[in-house]
């Protein structure tokens, strides 16, 4: 048996050397494919927890970004209204009435307020003209209106998602009430010139 193995060896059929019968040496032994095993499963880990990291900041940052688009609009939005508003109220609970500037024959009443209308767990800055809601923004949770002064309004509106939070806060004047108080200034200003040229 051992003349025909290495017959073959000679013939260069199996893994036999010429000298001695002894195995030749040029596979992987077990404790080789092992250590590439474990060093193949480390690198792939590494990776995979990379990957997973700059996953969660990527949504972060979109969370981040969405939350601070919707406190924007919200605010600019709400601002617009009021500047442009006739009368403005903030009625209980959380509803914010503008009377616009009559552009027909009957002007009607826009309320601002936030609700879940479309119950996907996320609540929505609506406005509702001709009874006809339309949300403007999302992930409002809260929206608040004070009128510091006759014709001038603090707005403050915050939005969430997960642990990403943004706030617009701003004072608004209504039109109204900046023309009438354009309107005593100059008269302030004529009276003082007309003093100063008789003195």
């Amino acid at each position: 048996m051992w003349n025909k193995k290495a017959n073959r060896a000679e013939e260069g059929y199996g893994n036999y050397n010429n000298v001695g019968g002894t195995r030749d040496n040029s596979g992987f032994t077990l404790w080789e494919v092992l250590l590439a095993l474990v060093l193949a499963g480390i690198m792939l880990s590494l990776a995979l927890r990379l990957m997973t990291e700059q996953w969660r900041i990527s949504r972060e940052l979109k969370a981040q970004l969405e939350v601070q688009y919707a406190v924007l609009v919200a605010g600019q939005e709400v601002s617009k209204a009021i500047r442009s508003a006739d009368t403005v109220e903030w009625a209980a609970p959380a509803v914010l009435r503008v009377l616009p500037w009559p552009d027909s024959e009957t002007p009607t009443v826009d309320s601002y307020y936030v609700a879940d209308k479309d119950r996907d767990g996320v609540s929505d800055l609506y406005r509702e003209h001709l009874k006809v809601p339309n949300p403007m923004a999302s992930y409002i949770t809260v929206f608040n209106c004070t009128e510091v002064e006759p014709g001038l309004w603090q707005v403050s509106i915050k939005a969430r998602i997960g642990t990403q939070e943004a706030t617009w806060e701003g004072k608004v004047r209504q039109h109204t009430h900046s023309v009438s108080v354009m309107a005593n200034d100059m008269s302030t200003g004529i009276l003082l010139c007309w003093s100063w040229f008789y003195l």
